[in-house]
């Protein structure tokens, strides 16, 4: 893998980032079941979709595998009122290198700078939705891990959208495969290269994907 860069880690003694984030972001990871939190979400979404409000940009995060390459696919969706002219599907295309968990995260980080770029002064609630439980995790944690730069975009993306403007931001668990709209099309985003725009990323390989090699190695020994 000569040609591949290694994710980058810091390891410049500095926690106050993470009492920055969690003060910055409402994070919630529901603690019911798959079925009564989808008709919770679906609840809300009906709320917040309400006479077409435009004043939420709601994003939903996903991770596919490129059925041709094998490689990951980091996708997003992203709506106001899920209007055709208010939504938008966007997938990164990455590597064999890296696993799930970082496909998800990074999927969450461009969500978070999507919202910075597409929010006005009507927004009132940025609303970013993932049905990965590990990665949310990953981001209210300050130790020195794979996904650290991750996690340090999306405290930069967060900064500059409070600068921006005075808005609530919301970054909650969603169960996956449970019917719900968005969730749904940020899965088939990559599916449907028609509908999105396709952009290429620098790709390399992340600590996830190390780690787990080196397990496999030992496991042969």
């Amino acid at each position: 893998m000569p040609s591949l860069k290694t994710e980058t880690i810091s390891h410049k003694e500095d926690t106050s980032w993470k009492e920055s984030l969690n003060s910055l972001i409402n994070i919630n990871i529901s603690e019911l079941s798959k079925e009564k939190e989808a008709i919770q979400h679906k609840n809300l979404i009906q709320k917040l979709i309400k006479y077409q409000n435009i004043n939420n940009i709601i994003i939903y995060s996903d991770d596919s595998k490129n059925e041709k390459t094998s490689n990951l696919d980091a996708d997003i969706f992203y709506t106001k009122n899920f209007a055709t002219e208010n939504s938008e599907s966007l997938s990164w295309n990455l590597n064999s290198h890296m696993e799930v968990f970082d496909a998800e995260l990074f999927a969450i980080e461009k969500a978070f700078k999507l919202a910075l770029d597409q929010m006005s002064f009507y927004t009132k609630d940025i609303w970013v939705f993932s049905d990965s439980q590990a990665a949310i995790q990953r981001i209210q944690k300050s130790d020195v891990n794979a996904g650290q730069s991750h996690v340090l975009a999306i405290e930069n993306w967060t900064a500059k959208i409070k600068a921006k403007y005075q808005v609530n931001i919301h970054l909650s668990w969603v169960p996956g495969h449970m019917n719900i709209k968005g969730n749904e099309l940020a899965d088939q985003a990559a599916k449907k290269e028609t509908e999105l725009q396709k952009i290429s990323t620098e790709k390399y390989v992340s600590f996830s994907f190390i780690k787990r090699k080196i397990k496999e190695s030992a496991l042969l020994e």
